[in-house]
Parts: structure tokens; sequence; C-alpha cells
């Protein structure tokens, strides 16, 4: 774990940060098990298959084709306005069949239409799975690697170059890393006669986000307690309201903490879900959710009193003129226009500069972390035949020489962070790390029926 102090700044530039990793890149790039791609688009094929197979027989329409998904909603659907919808900030959007603003709109205003909402339930599977395999394939094009995986697998092989995002965060492109799926992240092997290690951060924003910028200290208390955001998120949310009332007059060691039983985890999970679905605007509750927690997640989590006042204070910078803000180290982010929204567009553009202001600092904050692992990595790495793989997201991956124990285990909580701000402790960000640790077939992965459909 890396033990960072905020006043001590960061030790490394992004573009420094950006140069070593090109330099690791350019020097041994990165590998891909091609027998796992394979298996993987035949698995997304049979998905793409079967539900094209069920939209023909049961409604008569081709997704393939654009116009008949189009007008087989126009003819179902009881309001056919929403299938152009307006976001918040009025852009308009009208292409259900690659826009999930349109699919999310309409499973909200017509949650009892049974036939449109089986339909997209089909379409989003046949698109998922469509994407997957184009993604999937740029992968297996590339150049056959001259070696074999440590499983002796086919390898295709990049050397990828490295780009600085706005916020800082860094992207890897020809071939890219950050757009592979979490599911499909295994692709990424190692050759023979080196070990992999792969080092994720756990739950860094919300941990960032509740240590410095939404500073309720009950709901920090929460997170260190139990070492999870959820699960203190879900102990915020389930106190009685005669507590939660005069939660302030309480010490902190007096509040209750729920044992850790199958229901407490069972709603840890409602909490994930409710985190991603708010966390995009949602406000109405169309996720299946028991409505009491959902009112008391909107009110004690997104309503919360500290991020409401953090947002009166972004809002307030922004109409006073403000149009950059600051990461926990200080590194200075500014939003910068896009395809949907310029600053000629007035309100729409405050509006989006609110956004930013509350979402880019801790995205920043993120990025400056990472450029400190890559810091103290790269130094690790030095006058070994170890390399770094890529960062992609806020994982680490590294090639390390078989039987360099010493350099595998300082690298195995290389994402990892504890964070001081002065004599203020945030609350840890812990590392989940793997060495070697994937599988070797897609069977332990998927059931036998998927398996049997990717064989026909």
């Amino acid at each position: 774990m890396i033990k960072v102090q905020i006043k001590d700044g960061l030790p490394i530039t992004p573009e420094q940060s950006a140069a070593i990793l090109q330099g690791e890149s350019n020097k041994f790039g990165i590998f891909f098990d091609f027998y796992r791609i394979t298996e993987y688009i035949a698995y997304n094929n049979a998905i793409v298959f079967e539900n094209a197979y069920m939209a023909r027989e049961l409604y008569k329409v081709e997704l393939s084709k654009k116009q008949e998904v189009l007008a087989f909603l126009s003819n179902n659907l009881k309001n056919r306005e929403i299938l152009h919808y307006k976001d918040k900030s009025g852009v308009r959007y009208s292409d259900i069949y690659v826009n999930e603003y349109v699919r999310d709109n309409i499973k909200k205003q017509e949650p009892s239409n049974i036939v449109v909402q089986d339909f997209l339930d089909i379409l989003e599977k046949y698109t998922s799975a469509s994407k997957s395999v184009s993604s999937l394939q740029y992968y297996a094009n590339l150049p056959k690697a001259d070696i074999l995986s440590r499983d002796g697998h086919i390898m295709t092989h990049g050397n990828p170059t490295i780009h600085i995002l706005n916020t800082f965060r860094l992207s890897y492109k020809d071939p890219g890393v950050q757009t592979i799926a979490r599911p499909f992240q295994d692709i990424i092997c190692a050759p023979v006669g080196y070990s992999m290690v792969h080092c994720d951060s756990s739950q860094m924003e919300p941990r960032l986000t509740y240590s410095h910028f939404i500073k309720d200290p009950i709901l920090k208390y929460y997170i260190q307690y139990y070492n999870d955001a959820y699960y203190g998120i879900l102990a915020y949310v389930l106190l009685d309201d005669d507590i939660y009332n005069k939660r302030e007059q309480i010490p902190l060691e007096s509040l209750p903490t729920p044992k850790i039983s199958e229901e407490f985890k069972s709603m840890r999970k409602t909490m994930k879900t409710l985190a991603l679905a708010v966390g995009y605007g949602s406000e109405v509750n169309t996720m299946g959710v028991d409505q009491f927690i959902f009112d008391r997640y909107m009110k004690r989590i997104s309503k919360n009193p500290y991020r409401e006042r953090w947002e009166a204070k972004v809002s307030q910078d922004v109409q006073r003129g403000v149009t950059s803000f600051y990461t926990a180290f200080g590194t200075k982010i500014t939003p910068q226009p896009t395809d949907k929204v310029t600053p000629s567009d007035g309100k729409r553009w405050q509006k989006h500069l609110i956004r930013a202001g509350m979402n880019n600092p801790i995205q920043g904050t993120a990025a400056d972390l990472m450029h400190i692992s890559v810091y103290n990595a790269y130094n690790i790495i030095q006058g070994k035949d170890a390399h770094i793989a890529c960062y992609i997201h806020d994982a680490g991956v590294f090639y390390v020489k078989d039987g360099d124990e010493d350099t595998i285990q300082k690298l195995s909580d290389i994402t990892a962070y504890d964070i001081w701000n002065g004599d203020e402790q945030w609350i840890p960000i812990p590392s989940e790390s793997e060495v070697n640790n994937y599988a070797s077939s897609i069977g332990s992965r998927f059931d036998s029926n998927t398996l049997y459909r990717c064989s026909l």
C-alpha cells in the first residue's frame, strides 16, 4: 500500500507518467489470448443469433434492420413521442438502436407495456452482444505474437500509444484497453516465461468522494467500520429515523452497526444498483427496488446535506464565472466543449459545468493516484525483467519474469493507497490482486446451455 500525503503534492506529472508507460509499451507491449478471444466471440455470437431468432419468431422483426425496430416500437408505444427523448440538458436523442437514453426513457415511461418491455430486453441483449463481437474481433485481428502464452495459447500483440485525457487519466489507443469490457479483460495474458500481476483499486471513487468531497462524518465512519463503501452506505440508509434525525449529536462509536447477515449482503447489491442508476441521473424507481429503501436512499445519499452543500458551492462558483476545477492535489481541470454542448449554449453549458465541477475533481483525484502508482511501479521494476503492461481503469497490469517473487509481491498492492491530508486520514483504498488467476477455459465462466449453443 502506498502512503500518500496530499500536502506533498505529486511526485510525477501526467506527462511524465504517460512517457513512462509509452516507453514500456514500445519496449514490451501487451499480449492478448487469441483462444480466449475466439471463445468469447463464439459466446456472444450465440447471444446475437438467439435474440435475433426470438425477435423474428415473436415479433416478426429483423433486429439488423433499424427501420423495422423503429416501426415496431412506434406501432406498440402508447406515446410515440418518447422515441424522441430529450435529456435534462435539452439534448434530443432519437436513435433507439444505438442510444441507451431512449431505451431507458421508454422503460420509465411505459413500465406496464409488457410487449415493448420484452422487446427492449431482447434488443438490448442483441445490441450488447453485437458490440462485444465487434470489439473482440479487433483484438483477434491484431498481429500474431511470435511466442505462445504461458498457457500455450496463440497470442496477438500490440504496442499502444498513450494519450492524456482532460481529467488527466491516461488512454491507450491502437490497441485500446480501456474499452475492453470488464467481463473480457482476461483476454490480456502473459507470454511464456512471465507471470502476470493484476492489481485493482477497490471502490476508489466512493472512498474518495466520502473522504474529501462529501464529508459526511457518519458515512465516512460506516465505510471505515465495514471497510466497504456499500455496506457503509446501507448502514446509513437503514438508520432509524429517530437516530438519523439526531445523528450528529450521537458519538460515532455509539451508532448501530448491523451484522453482515445474508439479508444484509443481499441489500448491499441493491446499494450498488442504486449508486449506478442515481449516478446517471435516475430519480424514479424503475429497478424494482423496495420503495421504502429507494426513498431512504434518495433522501440520505442522493440528497445528502453535505452533497447538496457541495453542489450549491459548485453552482455558485459557475454562476460567478468559474470554468476550471481542482483535484484534491490541486491539479487544474478545465471542462471542454463536446459535440452536444458548447459555451454558446448558455444555461445548458452552465449545467454541464456544474456536473463536470462535481465529477471531474473526483476523476482527476483518481487519476492523480494512478500517476503516483505508475511512479512507484516504475521504480520497483528498474533493473528487473519486469514490465508495465497497462493501466486500465483503476488497475495496473504487469509482466514479471517467473520466479521473481519479490517483485511480484511489491507490485501486488501497487494500486492500494493510505491517504492523509495533514493529520486527517482518508478512507483507505485497498486493492485486489491476482497473479496468473484467469480462466483457462470459457467453460469455467458460462453455463453448459450457452456453451452448447456456441458449438452449434
